[in-house]
C-alpha cells in the first residue's frame, strides 16, 4: 500500500472521528450517572446492593406530613406528585378502569375510580409473575412504604384498621395505590355536602379575601377545582364563575377595564377558557404591580370564616329538613331498599355465608333464632350473636326493675318521629361543623380517629 498525503490526511480524519466519538460516549456515561432519574426508572433487583439503595432512597417520607385535616391535604399532594415524577411511580399511577378501558390518573382522578375497581387492577399485578409485573410491585411496594411513613398517627391508625383493604398477604405487599386512595376518601369531602361545600366556595371567591391580590385568589381557586376533581367532580360554567370572580376586583381601572374588554370578546363569539381567562388575568395583574399601578390590602382571608361554614352547614340542613316535610314517609320494611335489598337474601343452601361488597367482609347471621336481630347479612360474624345470648343468661337479673309512673309517662310522650336519611346527614355535617369550630387542632386529630 503506497502512503500518500492524502491516505495520511483520512487516516488522521478517521481518528479523530473515533476520539470524538470515544469522548461523547464518555460524557454520556457519565451524565446518566449524575442524573438522578436513571436510577429509579432501570429494573430493581433487591438482592443487590444498588437495588436496596434504591428502594431505601424511594421509602424516605415525604417533606409533608398527611394528617387529614380538611384543607391541608393539597400541599401534601402537591410533595407526592413531586416524588412521583422523581421516583418514576407516574407509569404505575395511570390505571386503566372498564373494558375497553379508560386510563385514569389516580394522584389526580382519584375520584374517578372505585375502590372496588381499584384493587382488583392492584390485585392482578400482585398475583402476577412477569418480570414487568415484579418491576410494578417494586414500585408499588415502595410507593406504600413512602406513604406510611409520611402520615401522622392518628392517620396510621386508622391505615391499620383498615389493613385488609391494601395489604396482600401472598407477596408482603403494601400497595400504593390503595393506600392513596383511602387517604383521599380520609382527608377529602367526598360526601354529596362536602362537594357542594366546595362547590359554594368557588362561586363566593373574592378577592377581598385575599387582600386584593388576583395570583394569590387563582391560585386558591385552582386548588378547590383540583379538590373537585379528585372527588369525581366537574365544575360546570368554570367559564362563568372565573369571571364572577375577577369581576370582584374595584381597583385599579386598568384591571378592571381589561376583564370587561374579555367579557365583551367572548359574548361576541371569540373562543375562550376559564384556563386562558384566568392565565391572562394574571399577567395583567403581575404587569400593573411591576408599574406600581395596584394596591395590595393588609387584610387576607383565603379560606372560609367558621361562622360561614356554619351556615351552609345550617342551610343544607334547613333544607333537607323542608324536604322531609314536604314528603309523606311511608314505613319500610326490611328489604324494600334496593341498595340493602341483598342484605336479606339468604345464601343458597351449601353455599358460603361470607360476602365482601365494597371490600367490607359480611357474613349471614340469623340473630340467634331472631333473638337480638332478623336473619341478614351483617358484619359480624354467627358467634357473635351467640356469645351475646350466652352472656344475657348469665346476667339474669334476680328482679325486674322498677319503673316509676313519672318516668313511664315521659316515655310515653316522646315523640316518635324519625329523621329521614338526608336529613340525618345535613344535620350531622352541622354538628361536625360546630363541634370543630370549638375545638383545637390536637381535638381535631382526636376526633378524626
Amino acid at each position: 500500500m503506497v502512503l500518500t498525503r492524502n491516505t495520511l490526511q483520512e487516516l488522521d480524519n478517521q481518528q479523530r472521528t473515533i476520539s470524538s466519538l470515544r469522548l461523547h460516549y464518555f460524557v454520556l456515561h457519565h451524565l446518566r450517572k449524575m442524573d438522578p432519574l436513571t436510577p429509579y426508572s432501570q429494573k430493581i433487583d433487591l438482592r443487590t446492593e444498588n437495588g436496596r439503595k434504591i428502594y431505601e432512597s424511594c421509602t424516605k417520607a415525604l417533606p409533608v406530613i398527611f394528617d387529614a385535616v380538611a384543607g391541608k391535604h393539597h400541599v401534601f399532594l402537591t410533595a407526592l406528585k413531586n416524588a412521583a415524577d422523581e421516583r418514576c411511580w407516574r407509569e404505575i399511577c395511570h390505571v386503566p378502569i372498564g373494558n375497553p378501558p379508560t386510563t385514569f390518573d389516580i394522584l389526580t382522578q382519584s375520584g374517578k375510580i372505585s375502590f372496588k375497581d381499584l384493587r382488583s387492577h392492584c390485585e392482578a399485578i400482585w398475583t402476577g409473575t412477569t418480570s414487568d409485573q415484579l418491576q410494578q410491585q417494586i414500585r408499588l411496594n415502595m410507593m406504600g412504604v413512602c406513604l406510611l411513613n409520611s402520615v401522622s398517627a392518628t392517620v396510621s391508625q386508622r391505615l391499620d384498621k383498615d389493613k385488609e383493604k391494601w395489604f396482600f398477604k401472598n407477596r408482603g405487599g403494601k400497595d400504593g395505590l390503595l393506600i392513596f386512595k383511602l387517604l383521599m376518601q380520609y382527608g377529602l369531602q367526598t360526601t354529596r355536602y362536602g362537594t357542594e361545600t366546595t362547590k359554594e366556595k368557588l362561586h363566593n371567591l373574592n378577592v377581598k379575601n385575599f387582600g386584593n391580590n388576583v395570583e394569590e385568589m387563582l391560585l386558591h381557586r385552582k386548588t378547590l377545582l383540583d379538590d373537585l376533581q379528585a372527588q369525581g367532580e366537574v365544575f360546570h360554567e368554570d367559564l362563568f364563575w372565573a369571571f364572577k370572580c375577577l369581576e370582584t376586583v374595584q381597583e385599579p381601572n386598568a384591571f378592571v377595564r381589561y376583564i370587561e374588554d374579555q367579557k365583551n370578546k367572548w359574548e361576541d363569539g371569540i373562543d375562550l377558557t376559564a384556563d386562558e381567562l384566568c392565565l391572562s388575568a394574571e399577567t395583567k395583574f403581575k404587569l400593573l404591580t411591576e408599574a406600581g399601578k395596584w394596591k395590595l390590602s393588609s387584610s387576607r382571608n383565603p379560606v372560609q370564616s367558621k361562622e360561614d361554614e356554619k351556615f351552609l352547614a345550617l342551610a343544607a340542613a334547613v333544607k333537607e329538613l323542608a324536604k322531609s316535610n314536604s314528603q309523606t314517609t311511608k314505613p319500610s320494611k326490611p328489604g324494600d331498599n334496593p341498595k340493602t335489598k341483598w342484605k336479606f337474601e339468604a345464601p343458597a343452601t351449601g353455599a358460603s355465608i361470607e360476602k365482601e361488597v365494597n371490600g367490607k367482609m359480611f357474613w349471614w347471621c340469623d340473630g340467634s333464632g331472631g333473638k337480638h336481630h332478623k336473619p341478614m347479612y351483617c358484619r359480624h360474624k354467627p358467634s357473635d350473636c351467640k356469645e351475646q345470648e350466652t352472656k344475657e343468661k348469665e346476667q339474669k337479673p334476680s328482679s325486674a326493675p322498677i319503673v316509676s309512673s313519672d318516668a313511664s309517662s315521659k316515655k310515653n310522650l316522646e315523640p316518635k318521629l324519625k329523621l329521614n336519611n338526608n336529613l340525618a346527614t345535613a344535620l350531622a355535617a352541622l354538628d361536625k361543623v360546630l363541634h370543630n369550630s370549638t375545638n383545637s387542632d390536637d381535638e381535631e386529630e382526636k376526633d378524626f380517629a
